[in-house]
């Protein structure tokens, strides 16, 4: 479900309706300072006419400063004030968008669900509400990075600071600020074929400052989680609510259907992403994994295949791959496959067949096999396991790896 976040809805409360008011009393002042500084000036020339003191120079030149001060003040308030006021209004009516596209997103939503329980569905109809829900929810974030790219500004601007500090939470999350270190924030890229692709990004707070050459990682999220859910279960959700603080870039794509992630070119697009990420933030070519569930991990063998020995690990949950030739191609990557064994959608057979196809090719795999069903995206990530021989959490053990080592690391 689409939330306009509490920063922003705190700030959007304080100041709706309001901001004209404050652009009025700004131009108000700066008119009652040019007449200030009017009279002034016209003081100042009475006085250089008619005072007569030894004194006079040093008084004159003190009197002339006043004149300077006050265009100071004018400048700073037409100028610096003014600026504030505007961003303030950007804003306020990018929320009042955002608020629409809410209620945009749920009367939609009702309306597939409402198609989807009848006895006779009209599929089509489906897909077209489908498609505005995501143009809706593409719509809302866009408005919402631009508003909180607004509001970094303010809290960046040394008169505004102040000013925001008093109309916002500044408590909230700290990832609000869009694309800062140490955040996980949503963007998106349009690849050079065309592909857009809007994914959440999180990027070390010591990246490009004390450290290069960071590992990347992919994480690629199941079907349900198409359209708007990346952030509802496993890596995604744990970084979003601080419960995991990776040391790599983790980019985690939101496909807008279950239709991109078996598409090449959006594939493609996803490497075209990596590498810009990478460059950007000094991260190391050498130390890129990738991890998916259910649909996402069959999109993690696809990508695999699309560009062998590009990652340094794979590692598919409750995946599904059958070209086995194709795959070890990849015959520099650590692969580690993760399922259920009690899995009814993605059969846990297939991936003990993996395995030992791989292995049969001399390619470096491994199962580890939950008794569990096919949901498994969040525990493996909350705990350690025996891989390779060593104690470790799955997402460290990907991020270690390195694809111009032979051996596991």
């Amino acid at each position: 479900m689409l939330e306009v976040n509490n920063e922003l809805k705190n700030f959007h409360s304080a100041l709706s309706g309001k901001t004209e008011a404050m652009d009025s009393k700004i131009t108000e002042v700066t008119s009652d300072l040019d007449t200030l500084k009017a009279t002034t000036t016209a003081f100042i020339s009475n006085m250089n006419s008619n005072y007569s003191s030894e004194n006079k120079n040093s008084v004159m030149n003190k009197l002339s400063k006043i004149t300077d001060i006050i265009s100071e003040i004018n400048q700073s308030m037409s100028s610096d004030l003014k600026g504030l006021v505007d961003k303030s209004q950007k804003i306020v009516e990018l929320v009042d968008s955002m608020y629409e596209e809410v209620t945009t997103h749920n009367t939609l939503s009702s309306s597939v669900s409402a198609e989807k329980s009848k006895e006779n569905p009209d599929y089509y109809r489906i897909k077209v509400l489908e498609r505005k829900i995501s143009d809706c929810t593409s719509s809302f974030y866009d408005n919402e990075t631009k508003a909180k790219k607004y509001l970094r500004e303010l809290k960046g601007d040394n008169i505004a600071a102040t000013f925001v500090e008093k109309y916002t939470n500044n408590d909230y999350l700290s990832h609000l600020d869009a694309l800062q270190y140490g955040s996980f924030e949503y963007t998106s890229y349009k690849a050079t074929n065309g592909y857009t692709v809007n994914y959440w990004i999180y990027v070390p707070d010591y990246s490009g400052i004390d450290v290069e050459g960071i590992p990347t990682h992919l994480y690629l999220h199941g079907s349900g989680e198409s359209g708007r859910g990346v952030l509802n279960c496993g890596l995604p959700k744990m970084i979003a609510n601080k419960e995991f603080t990776p040391a790599a870039m983790v980019i985690c794509p939101q496909a807008p259907t279950t239709h991109e992630f078996y598409v090449k070119e959006y594939r493609d697009a996803l490497i075209e992403v990596i590498n810009t990420e990478i460059q950007k933030h000094n991260g190391d070519s050498n130390k890129i994994s990738v991890s998916g569930h259910s649909m996402g991990g069959i999109c993690a063998y696809r990508i695999a295949e699309d560009n062998p020995n590009y990652f340094a690990a794979v590692m598919p949950i409750s995946g599904l791959e059958y070209n086995y030739d194709k795959l070890a191609q990849s015959d520099k990557t650590k692969f580690l496959l993760i399922h259920g064994s009690r899995d009814d959608r993605c059969e846990y057979a297939n991936s003990v067949k993996v395995e030992k196809e791989l292995k049969a090719r001399g390619i470096t795999a491994e199962l580890f096999t939950f008794d569990k069903g096919h949901g498994i995206q969040n525990m493996t990530f909350e705990q350690e396991y025996d891989f390779y021989g060593e104690h470790i959490n799955a997402f460290d053990w990907a991020i270690k790896q390195d694809i111009t080592e032979p051996t596991v690391l």
